[in-house]
Formats: C-alpha cells, sequence, structure tokens
C-alpha cells in the first residue's frame, strides 16, 4: 500500500532545494513552501531558506528562515501550469515587478520582495535564486497554479491571479 497526494514526512534536515513542502501550523491552514538555495553567504557556503506561498489565491510570496526543528510534508514533484490566454506581458512590453510569474525558455522564473525595496528572482524548477540580470526574451502571466500528477491526473495545490 502506498499514502498518495504526499511523498514522505521528514525533518527539515532531509529537505532538498527545489521540492515543496507542508509545514503543520497549530490552529491554522498548514504552510505550502519551496526549499530555495539563496546566494547569500552563510557559514562559508550559500544558505537554504523557505520560498513562502501564500494560499489565498494572491501571489503574496515571501522568503523566510527554515525552522530546522520542524517535521514537514514532502509534496511529489510539483509543476507550474499557466494559463495561457492570462499572458500579462513580454520583456519588450513590460517592466519586470514583484511576485510576477514569468516563464523564461522552459523556466518559471517568480520576482519575490526581498527587504523594503528590492526583490529577489528565483528559478521554481531549480529552487535557485538568478543572480544575473534577467533577459528580455520572457513572457508573464497573470493566472497560474502550483499542481501535481497523482496518477495521471493533475491536482491543482495552489492557485493564483484569481479566475
Amino acid at each position: 500500500m502506498t499514502v498518495r497526494g504526499v511523498t514522505r514526512v521528514v525533518s527539515a534536515r532531509e529537505m532538498e532545494v527545489g521540492r515543496f513542502y507542508l509545514e503543520a501550523s497549530q490552529g491554522s491552514e498548514p504552510t505550502l513552501f519551496q526549499c530555495i538555495q539563496t546566494a547569500i553567504p552563510f557559514e562559508g557556503s550559500t544558505k537554504q531558506m523557505a520560498l513562502v506561498y501564500s494560499l489565498d489565491g494572491m501571489p503574496n510570496l515571501a522568503i523566510h528562515d527554515i525552522n530546522w526543528y520542524e517535521t514537514l510534508v514532502e509534496m511529489p514533484n510539483v509543476s507550474v501550469r499557466v494559463d495561457p490566454p492570462s499572458i500579462s506581458g513580454t520583456g519588450t512590453t513590460t517592466s519586470l515587478r514583484m511576485n510576477t510569474l514569468i516563464v523564461i525558455g522552459s523556466e518559471a522564473v517568480i520576482n519575490v520582495p526581498v527587504g523594503s525595496r528590492g526583490w529577489q528572482s528565483i528559478n521554481i524548477n531549480t529552487g535557485r535564486t538568478i543572480e544575473q540580470a534577467i533577459r528580455r526574451e520572457w513572457v508573464s502571466f497573470a493566472r497560474w497554479s502550483l499542481v501535481v500528477d497523482e496518477a495521471g491526473e493533475e491536482i491543482t495545490i495552489a492557485s493564483f491571479g484569481g479566475a
């Protein structure tokens, strides 16, 4: 017998960069986050952080420290599904903005607020920050979802941007 819908239960120390996890919150909705590798130096190497996805339908994303003492639910491989008619801009017609999902080639990238005035671009496919300038060949989407494949059926775990 297998448990469907999740991969396994892990300690925070077992997390893998790029994978998605649910953290149980006492008395509230679980927190969905992706383990990311930032370029911020930490103890001689780059630091793993949590890219937290809001579950309220708005792409309100934030980078937080990881609680290394938590027990987590590891999600199956998560993919980004865009709503193709919701194209909201391109690299030649629109400026990049915070909380905007863009697609560069076949890579999904999100611009997450950092500090009071800036943002960090994160490749959702790899879970790593992007340090070089983003080239002009990109398209942004107003509506997108995080989905998992369960026995050939696509299941949405979070949607952003409304109907």
